[in-house]
Parts: structure tokens; C-alpha cells; sequence
């Protein structure tokens, strides 16, 4: 992959490929890219947004610049699940789970394999900020 150019990275979906700290691609997925560049508030550049999605989905990523993969490890932080928005991924029953509505969905490669009825208290969440 060259500096400046197109990763050519493929998610099952768009909560799939925020939850590993990806934004929707500027290229192919110009209407959501926007969408997602205006929630920020003033929008910020591509190089911006991948330099703090980077920075959130690691443990100490802000003092990281680039560390060995071994020595690397997922940020997660505990939220209420009731506070947590459609397309959140969480850490429930050692698998990851998306929040849709008032249901979580069990995550699999190849898709969704199971629905349960979004559960109350604490929610360990892998979805960067």
C-alpha cells in the first residue's frame, strides 16, 4: 500500500469497518464519507480522521507512534449500553455484538448469526470513539 493512494480493505458492513477504526472510504463512498466528516462538527481532512481513529482504537495510541503488532492492544472502555448508538460493537457472552434498536447482533465473518434483547448495565465496547 503506497502513501496517498487507496487501501483496498472490504468490510460485511459499514459498523464493521468503524469498530476496527476505518472510515468510510472518500473514493467509492463519497455521500457517507461526508456525512460522517460533518458530524465531527468543523470538518476535518482524511489524514486527520485516520490519525485519530488510529490513535483511539489502541491502548495508549496517543502516545504511540507505530509499535510492534505484538505489543498493540485494542482500546475498549465501558459505556451504559442504553447510551449507546445503532452500529456500536461490543465485547457480550466472549463474542463480538453490534447494537441495533433495543436488540444486539452477534457477529460472525460471515454475517449475523443471532439477535438477543439488548441487555442493561455495562457494556464493554470495542468501537473507537
Amino acid at each position: 500500500m503506497k502513501p496517498g493512494t487507496c487501501t483496498q480493505l472490504f468490510f460485511l458492513d459499514e459498523a464493521v469497518a468503524l469498530a476496527a477504526g476505518h472510515r468510510p472510504c472518500w473514493t467509492c463512498r463519497r455521500d457517507h464519507w461526508y456525512a460522517f466528516r460533518r458530524a465531527w462538527g468543523e470538518p476535518p481532512t482524511c489524514d486527520f480522521v485516520d490519525s485519530v481513529l488510529h490513535r483511539d482504537r489502541l491502548e495508549g495510541g496517543d502516545k504511540l507512534k507505530w509499535y510492534p503488532r505484538a505489543e498493540r492492544r485494542q482500546a475498549r472502555r465501558q459505556r451504559e449500553f442504553a447510551t449507546l448508538p445503532d452500529g456500536t460493537f461490543v465485547q457480550f457472552q466472549c463474542s463480538a455484538w453490534v447494537v441495533k434498536g433495543d436488540w444486539i447482533l452477534r457477529y460472525d465473518p460471515s454475517g449475523y448469526d443471532r439477535r438477543v434483547a439488548k441487555p442493561t448495565g455495562i457494556a464493554e465496547v470495542l468501537t473507537p470513539k
